[in-house]
């Protein structure tokens, strides 16, 4: 019986992935602290809700539950998000990349694709954040978007200089003042 045909509902070999040349991710102190504050807001919810519904008070299933959707909700959704956080990455292989943004399927970016690379400064409590923003050729859909400083960040550049030299030459280019 030839390996690819399976007519008695058995394992079908595995598939081989080709292994990334690098991984860009954000990093780890960030979903650790969205996820240690949510199970804090979960664990304090759930305590409260069983404070509430052991009281023995007429409204005790009322307050707990309001305990369960006020606390227990956003800790759960923070959870989330924590989940999403880390689940996002890019990959980087000869001749594309591997976008994972949260709890989405994995868009694949060629460099074909890259219209134009468009720079965005954030600021927040004295510390500035420089993302580097890679366009579609019509220059408005955001196909990836790497923060400098994060892990890997400096390897999707290198890969966006060898894969993308026109591009992104006009973007490093210096500019004149305004």
């Amino acid at each position: 019986m030839s390996d690819t045909i399976n007519t008695w509902g058995g394992r079908k070999p595995a598939v081989e992935r080709a292994q990334p040349l690098f991984t860009a991710h954000r990093p780890s102190w960030l979903w650790i602290g969205i996820a240690v504050f949510g199970a804090g807001i979960v664990l304090v919810g759930a305590v409260t809700a069983l404070r509430d519904g052991l009281s023995g008070e007429p409204d005790a299933a009322t307050m707990a539950g309001f305990s369960v959707f006020f606390f227990c909700g956003p800790g759960v959704l923070m959870l989330l998000a924590a989940a999403a956080t880390r689940r996002s990455r890019i990959e980087g292989y000869d001749r594309h990349l591997e976008v994972v943004s949260g709890f989405r399927k994995p868009k694949t970016v060629r460099p074909e694709d890259i219209g134009r690379f468009q720079l965005e400064v954030q600021s927040n409590n004295g510390r500035t954040f420089h993302t580097v923003i890679a366009r579609g050729q019509r220059g408005r859909k955001r196909l990836v978007r790497a923060t400098r400083g994060h892990p890997g960040t400096d390897q999707v550049e290198a890969w966006f200089a060898e894969h993308c030299p026109k591009e992104w030459a006009e973007f490093t280019a210096p500019r004149p003042p305004r």
